[in-house]
């Protein structure tokens, strides 16, 4: 069977339908990227799935030509174009037939191997080609042309395609569309999953799109605990920012903890610990409004102080009637 990253092999053949999701699965190289938008990356491509043409669309990061591809989603039909599948789900994986591996090799994907590159270096060492480049690439330099430079170079560019892929689909599952995943990889590079499993909640700060919802699902379902300081501070910040959506800059104390309190579903002195903790950051701002203790993000307390300088400063301009001849 050929190597998934993530979801497992069908055969060309099966193209089963997912009952619990409604969605079928389709299987082959493809054969023709038709249209790729690079800002949100929907993707237009003709799949060869054993010998038929069949015509993908979806959200996918860059791809290549004669990449084995699994897509999951519903068959439509487009007033222009005809019969598709609209992906929502996608799995690359690596052939295992010869002719597959060279298929893939030849795509052009990994830096350093063209199509003759690959016919030579398929002769040499057959498809266990795939496993040289991941675990031994200076056995590469057994064949003519490539030296120490080249196979790390192309060791180097398999593996950061695949980095790529993995996080695509790892963040796929819950939701998260190519788009969003690839601004994702963008802030944290090679250690992406490791970053999302230790605390999602980093991505509401960090990354534009990922709100606290999204992040609070994804660590429910990686198992972090609700009492995680990581959740109670996102969620805290979270009910702040929902208040500054409504209108407001800040929040009493008393209302901010028992909403959070109720929202997050912890006790009251786990709120107020970390919004403690969240002050002592400078995550947040606390101020004494007209004897009140409130609250403010950080970021809407330095905005509104430069308002307020600005407007000062306005106040004891001495304008002067100035006369223009």
């Amino acid at each position: 069977m050929p190597e998934s990253l993530f979801f497992g092999q069908l055969c060309y053949n099966q193209k089963k339908t997912i009952e619990a999701l409604g969605m079928e699965q389709l299987s082959g190289y493809i054969e023709n990227i038709i249209y790729h938008n690079e800002s949100n990356h929907f993707t237009v491509m003709d799949l060869d799935c054993n010998g038929n043409l069949c015509t993908v669309t979806g959200n996918f990061p860059a791809l290549n030509k004669g990449e084995y591809i699994t897509v999951e989603g519903a068959w439509v039909e487009h007033p222009t174009f005809g019969t598709q599948m609209k992906a929502h789900r996608f799995t690359l994986e690596i052939p295992e037939t010869d002719s597959g591996v060279e298929k893939y090799l030849s795509s052009g994907l990994i830096e350093g191997i063209g199509p003759k590159k690959a016919r030579v270096m398929m002769d040499h060492f057959g498809k266990e080609v795939i496993d040289i480049i991941r675990y031994n690439p200076d056995k590469l330099t057994e064949i003519p042309g490539i030296g120490q430079k080249t196979a790390q170079r192309i060791a180097e560019s398999f593996r950061e395609q695949r980095e790529v892929m993995d996080i695509v689909m790892y963040l796929g599952e819950f939701g998260i569309s190519t788009y969003v995943a690839m601004k994702v990889y963008k802030v944290y590079g090679e250690h992406t999953i490791s970053v999302i499993k230790e605390n999602p909640y980093r991505m509401v700060r960090d990354v534009y799109g990922i709100g606290f919802k999204i992040a609070d699902e994804i660590a429910i379902r990686s198992g972090i605990e609700p009492f995680s300081p990581f959740r109670v501070m996102a969620g805290i910040e979270f009910i702040l920012q929902e208040c500054y959506r409504n209108g407001n800059t800040y929040m009493e104390e008393k209302e901010l903890i028992e909403k959070s309190t109720r929202i997050l579903g912890v006790d009251e002195q786990t709120t107020t610990e970390y919004l403690q903790e969240l002050t002592l950051q400078a995550e947040v701002r606390l101020q004494n409004l007209d004897g009140k203790r409130v609250y403010y993000p950080m970021a809407l307390f330095v905005a509104e102080e430069n308002v307020a300088h600005k407007l000062n400063e306005l106040r004891s301009y001495d304008y002067k009637d100035e006369i223009i001849n």
